[in-house]
């Protein structure tokens, strides 16, 4: 799968791309699977609604004697993942402390694996767990809705970037506290007038949020403003704190940006139910795309891959090689509107069913599907959400605005409003 799978192949191949060469499967002679079990699951003795689980992983040799090797372990409680030890291991059993449960539940299914050395993935180990839960608690909505209209970069303002994060904290918090939700709502927005969203700030708000939440509670993230995606294939937003100019993108400017791996870095410890980010900026599927992504158990690092492996939900303003806009007509990005003003506000994206309810799924496809037809002959563009990018990497000359929806929650019941 990791050297065959090749995600949207038809339109790759349509839009005349060239594809990387692949090695023959005959070339893949190290097949040997490393041995992981699930050894024990219990309660755990300071943390009520916590367990321990124990997992067994070792390297195996086979009948000619060619070893496995073994690194990467993950754990997965009902398919999200909980646990995460990178790089080579040594055989042994390793101990996962604290792994909240469900409060809304009795039972979880956790399941674990590794990979050999060739990163192929081990068998899928599996134990089921009975459990009391502890008291539920009111269940809590964690908001982040970062906006950036100024940065301390030259040729880099935006107009309505704050504009955006203000009106998605508001419909969001609104809705979710209409269905009893206790919504912890924080903005980080950057404007002429108040500073902030700067990179520091951001992975201080995410730690908060991967300090208290658990599996019951919902977690909302959005970012507008400028993106990058850079010749190697880096996906980047940039904070408020870059340096240098937006004319041009180097070493300087990046320094302070935030590239889609720290970001999956700052999101992978928080373990909420219902994970959902919106980014609207330029390039933005590239924030996915990276690293060759392909949706799979692969092991990969990067934001795609996380999204997979914690049932994330992720809604690009654009594709990887196109711009993302905002307009005066509207006092917003063009994602964002469409979001929050048609999807919420005027109950636009209760549309596939039309059943007097939008669930998270259904709000996301809603904007995918409207986003493209909007008709800016009326209107101008103020302005887009990216640096330009260079040589090869030159914008597609597409006039509309295409989203891209990762979706990996697996389910789509969670009812927004």
């Amino acid at each position: 799968m990791r050297d065959h799978y090749t995600p949207r192949l038809l339109a790759r191949i349509l839009n005349s791309e060239k594809l990387p060469l692949i090695r023959s499967i005959a070339e893949i002679t190290h097949r040997v699977q490393p041995v992981v079990k699930i050894v024990s699951i219990t309660p755990s003795a300071n943390h009520p609604g916590h367990a321990n689980v124990i997992v067994q992983a070792a390297s195996f040799t086979d009948a000619k004697r060619q070893p496995s090797g073994l690194q990467d372990l993950r754990l997965f409680r009902n398919g999200q993942m909980v646990g995460y030890l990178e790089g080579t291991l040594k055989d042994g059993d390793f101990t996962f402390s604290n792994i909240q449960l469900p409060a809304s539940a009795k039972t979880a299914t956790f399941t674990a694996y590794a990979f050999n050395s060739e990163r192929i993935k081990s068998v899928t180990a599996q134990k089921d767990y009975a459990y009391q839960p502890a008291a539920a608690a009111r269940p809590r909505a964690w908001l982040l809705q970062i906006g950036v209209n100024h940065y301390e970069a030259s040729g880099c303002e935006l107009q309505f970037s704050a504009n955006d994060a203000v009106q998605m904290s508001k419909v969001l918090a609104d809705r979710l506290a209409a269905r009893g939700l206790d919504v912890q709502a924080v903005q980080l927005v950057s404007t002429a007038a108040r500073w902030g969203a700067t990179k520091n700030e951001i992975r201080k708000a995410l730690a908060s949020i991967a300090a208290a939440a658990t599996p019951d509670d919902v977690f909302f993230l959005s970012f507008s403003g400028h993106g990058y995606s850079s010749p190697d294939g880096q996906f980047y937003i940039l904070s408020s704190d870059i340096q240098g100019s937006c004319s041009h993108a180097d070493a300087a400017l990046l320094r302070n940006a935030i590239s889609s791996d720290e970001l999956a870095n700052w999101l992978r410890p928080i373990d909420a139910g219902e994970m959902t980010f919106v980014l609207d900026s330029c390039y933005s599927a590239k924030s996915v795309e990276a690293n060759d992504f392909k949706p799979g158990p692969m092991g990969n690092r990067g934001l795609g891959q996380l999204a997979y492996d914690k049932h994330m939900r992720i809604l690009a303003a654009s594709q990887s090689d196109e711009t993302a806009g905002e307009y005066a007509s509207l006092g917003s990005g063009l994602l964002s509107y469409v979001l929050s003003h048609e999807g919420l506000v005027e109950k636009k994206a209760d549309w596939k069913p039309v059943d007097q309810k939008i669930t998270v799924g259904e709000w996301l496809s809603y904007a995918a599907n409207a986003v493209p037809k909007f008709d800016p002959r009326n209107t101008t563009k103020t302005d887009t959400k990216g640096i330009a990018l260079e040589g090869p990497f030159a914008p597609h000359p597409s006039s509309a605005q295409i989203p891209a929806v990762f979706d990996f929650s697996k389910s789509d019941r969670f009812v927004l409003q």
